[in-house]
């Protein structure tokens, strides 16, 4: 699981990759763009 967060949104992203993914292809795939969950607090609360 690789999580993350952007410098203007304070809620935490996770997203799951398999095991054998290489660096590379975790980069890959962040870099694509593809929302994962957010966790934090909401829109509404801050």
């Amino acid at each position: 699981m690789v999580e993350w967060e952007a410098a203007n949104d304070p809620r935490v992203q996770r997203r799951v990759f398999p095991a054998d993914c290489t660096p590379s292809q975790i980069a890959d795939a962040l870099k694509a763009h593809v929302p994962g969950r957010r966790y934090g607090p909401r829109d509404e609360e801050e």
